[in-house]
């Protein structure tokens, strides 16, 4: 499973051959009832045995010292995987006491991956971010949690079960005498069925990967601050490169929040880590934008929202970035939450069911495919401000309930 979000970056011919032996393999797999447990992990191990030789056939496996470390913790975690049982918010946490592999991938891509049966990969891109042995205890126990509860077995059941129903209703829709067009709306709507069941099993995968992570980090004898402060450097990153929002297609949750879950399952442990949160209130605020003369910004929580010119109509932009701050602080202040807000991409709007928080406008970006990324960014700085609230009261209220302990 990809750690980063990133995936693979390998080509199409590549992919399609790891995916043939994934589909061909699945079904052995998952087919038949097997006889016990025992050939069920065997098959498992089969699994990730051919995926992984399909993956370093195209791929440069790097040896030396830092391959060393990667096994080295890797193979200590393992042991705490193979020996101790934690509990799956998804898939299962059945024992196969796999035979962990740990190896390093020469590759930029922040990104590391798991396969079924206990192959783990580690990008070379990714071990330039590591600053501490407990950074990649973090992540290497997260990969080693979507192994040892067979994530993977579970989404690709799922998927099954999808392409059935996409095939029985092609079929139902033959029988009735369906017109051609009717089929292809039919595909088309079972295909976003498909993508939109994808996302909810990789995303509950993902958090049971992190949380299950934790657990073993803490088994090992490692420091869990690690992970967040790894995850804290995802953050930025996603900081730097907005992108769009996914939506349905989204695979991972967003790295804020995950450190949200984690360091509230960890205050609940009486286990206080820095979040790189705030201690105040998050407050968005209107500052003048030295680089464009003439232009105001407007911040929340340290991220640039929007950069706001005076429009045609007279109003500076002061007056705009000003207002936009007021809004933001009193959808803040009454709790709102990121399902309460809501981009308009027919009037370049960002609103709530109380108003329009911010709207871009043409003398803001001309082009309206510039406009809509303009909305995208603020969204994803206001999304990660109503999140580092939410954090902020929490710890709050932890860090009030530890000190009466």
């Amino acid at each position: 499973m990809p750690f980063g979000g990133q995936g693979l970056r390998y080509s199409s011919r590549i992919k399609l051959r790891i995916a043939c032996i994934v589909i061909t393999l699945a079904e052995a797999l998952l087919g038949a009832v097997p006889a016990t447990a025992d050939s069920a992990c065997y098959r498992e191990v089969a699994l990730g045995r051919r995926m992984a030789a399909e993956v370093e056939r195209h791929s440069k496996v790097i040896s030396g010292p830092i391959a060393d470390r990667v096994n080295s913790i890797g193979s200590a975690l393992a042991q705490i995987a193979t020996s101790h049982y934690v509990s799956a918010a998804y898939g299962s946490a059945e024992n196969c006491s796999f035979r962990f592999r740990f190896k390093v991938i020469e590759n930029r891509d922040v990104n590391a991956f798991s396969l079924p049966g206990g192959y783990i990969y580690v990008n070379t891109g990714l071990l330039e971010l590591i600053e501490s042995d407990d950074e990649l205890a973090g992540v290497l126990a997260h990969e080693i949690s979507h192994a040892a509860h067979h994530h993977a077995l579970e989404i690709l059941k799922a998927q099954r079960s999808i392409e059935r129903y996409i095939a029985l209703a092609t079929f139902a829709g033959i029988l009735g005498n369906a017109r051609g067009s009717d089929i292809q709306h039919l595909l088309v709507g079972a295909q976003f069925i498909r993508l939109g069941r994808q996302s909810r099993e990789t995303l509950a995968a993902e958090e049971d990967a992190d949380k299950t992570a934790v657990e073993y980090v803490i088994l090992a004898g490692y420091n869990p601050q690690g992970y967040i402060d790894f995850l804290r450097k995802l953050d930025r990153k996603q900081q730097d490169n907005p992108g769009v929002t996914l939506g349905i297609l989204q695979t991972h949750p967003l790295p804020h929040k995950r450190i949200t879950y984690l360091s509230q399952m960890l205050a609940e442990r009486g286990i206080k880590v820095t979040t790189g949160l705030y201690p105040e209130p998050i407050r968005a605020c209107a500052v003048p934008a030295d680089s464009e003369p003439g232009s105001h910004h407007v911040f929340v929580a340290d991220r640039l929202v929007i950069t706001l010119r005076a429009l045609s109509s007279g109003m500076s932009s002061k007056e705009r970035a000003e207002q936009v701050a007021n809004r933001i602080n009193r959808a803040l202040e009454s709790g709102m939450l990121s399902v309460d807000f809501y981009v308009d991409n027919d009037t370049f709007s960002i609103a709530t069911k109380e108003g329009v928080l911010l709207t871009v406008e043409p003398e803001d970006a001309p082009v309206e495919d510039d406009r809509r990324m303009l909305l995208s960014k603020a969204k994803s700085a206001i999304d990660y401000a109503i999140w580092a609230e939410r954090v902020r009261r929490f710890n709050c209220v932890s860090d009030t309930l530890l000190a009466r302990r």
